[in-house]
């Protein structure tokens, strides 16, 4: 039951955004091609008991909008997680309404950009 809610999800992801996107991201990223990526699915209350145990703490929240368009509606949010202390991150990603999560990620020996810029941009 959990792999056809998976398929459903990323069914629904790529008829959302790879259809009208597809002509756009051909003119920015010529040779693009769509891959497959395994991801692990887990009810949100366990994925948050799971990141607690690992000592991740959610670090930002993003969400993806149809067509890639900043005022799209909302069709998937993906959060990033990180722990500090022993530089780990995962990255999870959900739809809206949905009671569970998918962790695309987990990695390890994460090293922060010492040279990014945090300083506001000022537009003129």
């Amino acid at each position: 039951m959990k792999k056809l809610i998976l398929i459903i999800i990323i069914s629904v992801f790529a008829a959302f955004s790879s259809h009208a996107e597809e002509k756009d991201m051909r003119d920015l990223l010529p040779g693009f091609w769509w891959e497959q990526i395994p991801a692990i699915c887990v009810d949100d209350k366990s994925l948050w008991g799971y990141a607690q145990s690992k000592d991740l703490q959610p670090l930002n929240v993003s969400y993806g909008r149809v067509n890639g368009k900043e005022d799209g509606e909302v069709v998937y949010i993906v959060t990033y997680w990180v722990n500090v202390h022993d530089n780990q991150s995962m990255s999870s990603v959900k739809t809206p309404g949905s009671k569970y999560s998918c962790i695309l990620f987990r990695t390890f020996d994460l090293q922060l950009n010492p040279g990014f810029d945090f300083n506001p941009r000022v537009d003129t």
